[in-house]
């Protein structure tokens, strides 16, 4: 019973010996940064759903939505004021389906 324990312990140290060290120094990148940059970091949820907000009621064309499970009824922007919040979902998705020519 111990030895299946030990050599797993074995295997275990000798991966965490090895595991992604980078080769050379992360200012030294090979990889140039590029302006203006399309990713953003985000703590918390509120920040990431006011920003979500401002890019729907800013596209033009299309709105892809990708999600596992959404809620329309779901307020992108806080604090809520009214429950006729202006900044729910559903809302502004119908506002720019109203919008389109």
């Amino acid at each position: 019973m111990r030895a299946p324990i030990r050599e797993c312990a074995m295997s275990l140290s000798l991966a965490s010996c090895c595991v992604l060290a980078p080769r050379w120094p992360i200012s030294q990148d090979r990889v140039a940064v590029r302006s203006p940059r399309l990713l953003f970091r985000y703590v918390d949820g509120e920040g990431y759903f006011a920003a979500m907000a401002q890019a729907l009621e800013a596209a033009e064309e299309e709105i892809f939505i990708a999600d596992w499970w959404l809620t329309p009824s779901l307020f992108l922007k806080r604090p809520v004021i009214h429950k006729t919040d202006e900044s729910r979902l559903d809302l502004i998705l119908l506002r720019k389906a109203a919008s389109y020519p």
